[in-house]
């Protein structure tokens, strides 16, 4: 197991390597979803990589993988990262579609989280 930021990976996929930088650019999407420049600076989510001994698969030069993201007071949702082979060898990282786009307006905005986290 490793931790990194708040991603615990059960299983590390040969990203070893790559580890910071998949979680700083996923962060910063995080971020841009938010709308709230730095807002995970000052709050907290989990990824869960590889607790259900996920594999990654391929399409179209896109490799995914499924995982859970939680939120305090242990909400947690299905959604998939993926990433892309760059021209100079680096890989980039996205956020799937499945992301939970409307959990994450709840916990933003406090809805559902008990007074001290929201």
């Amino acid at each position: 197991m490793k931790m990194y930021n708040g991603f615990i990976f059960f299983k590390i996929y040969n990203l070893e390597d790559n580890i910071p930088l998949m979680c700083d650019e996923l962060i910063n999407q995080f971020n841009i979803k938010a709308g709230i420049d730095g807002f995970f600076d000052h709050k907290a989510f989990t990824m869960l990589i590889g607790a259900a001994d996920q594999e990654i698969y391929e399409k179209d030069g896109y490799f995914f993988l499924d995982c859970e993201i939680v939120f305090p007071t242990s909400q947690a949702f299905d959604c998939t990262i993926c990433w892309q082979k760059q021209d100079n060898g680096s890989l980039k990282f996205y956020w799937t579609t499945n992301f939970p786009d409307e959990e994450l307006s709840d916990y933003i905005n406090g809805r559902g989280l008990p007074d001290d986290l929201g």
